[in-house]
């Protein structure tokens, strides 16, 4: 999964300090790094969060809790999750 903190030092942020990819529109929310595709994602008073949607999985992460996305890896290995690897 790599990083997704260091995202925000890669990628530009918007006037509210979001990184955004793909169709996402941001209201009153503010430092937030969000990833999606063609699917709208409309965030709504939200702040430093990580949101990664997927075609087959969705991710919302406190950035606080950043380095514990390796946990939910490791979980998913164990339950032999491997298709979302």
């Amino acid at each position: 999964m790599g990083s997704w903190l260091a995202v925000e030092r890669i990628k530009k942020s918007n006037e509210s300090g979001n990184v955004v990819t793909g169709n996402i529109i941001t209201i009153h929310s503010k430092n937030n790094i969000i990833q999606g595709g063609s699917k709208l994602i409309a965030a709504v008073g939200l702040e430093d969060l990580i949101i990664v949607d997927t075609e087959d999985a969705t991710l919302i992460c406190d950035k606080n809790s950043a380095p514990d996305i390796r946990m939910v890896l490791e979980n998913l290995k164990i339950c032999n999750r491997e298709e979302y690897l």
